[in-house]
């Protein structure tokens, strides 16, 4: 199975659209999670259990070394976090 997560550079809002045609919350998960009163959220994480609880309109990333969270609103703003990583020395947690 493949994922597209596109960060720090263009739009995922088609890619959304797409995978959230199935979930009648319009919601996309990817790896263990839970979800109470969850909508128009998109979580992602591999490794350990995402548990969210009356949220809407986010984006979860949990990577190894970093866990992202932000309004679907500010979603292309990511490359801001990237420029901020770098300008403090933590481009290594990209």
């Amino acid at each position: 199975m493949y994922y597209a997560i596109i960060m720090a550079g263009g739009s995922g809002t088609r890619l959304w659209l797409l995978s959230r045609r199935q979930n009648a919350d319009d919601n996309v998960f990817v790896g263990p999670h839970i979800k109470i009163y969850t909508k128009n959220t998109l979580v992602f994480g591999d490794k350990r259990l995402v548990a969210v609880m009356g949220v809407r309109d986010l984006v979860i990333i949990d990577t190894d070394d970093v866990v992202m969270v932000c309004s679907r609103e500010r979603e292309q703003d990511v490359k801001l976090l990237v420029e901020l990583l770098q300008q403090t020395q933590q481009a290594h947690l990209i």
